[in-house]
């Protein structure tokens, strides 16, 4: 087993056929939490990750996608990577 640091709260993994892991990052957990009172109004930011091995064969996290500004992707809870047809699929509650 191995524990991957990413440096914020994380939901719903999931791994594409390259054996990459995208998770949906929450940086800021209280803010999401906030949101559950009014799912429709609320917004909160998200972050996606990618998790691969790099070279070496350590675990690497880069961040692919972030709203901060909580404008387009609010808060997301899953990542789907297509690896053939190269699309990022991401759900999360309406807003």
């Amino acid at each position: 087993m191995h524990r991957i640091p990413t440096g914020m709260g994380t939901d719903n993994l999931s791994v594409d056929s390259n054996g990459d892991i995208w998770v949906a990052g929450i940086p800021k957990v209280l803010e999401l939490m906030g949101t559950l009172d009014d799912p429709l109004n609320g917004l909160a930011t998200s972050t996606i990750l990618k998790i691969h091995k790099n070279g070496e064969g350590k675990y690497q996290v880069e961040k692919v996608v972030e709203d901060g500004e909580k404008k387009v992707l609010s808060s997301a809870t899953i990542a789907v990577f297509d690896t053939r047809t190269r699309k990022l699929f991401i759900g999360g509650k309406p807003n």
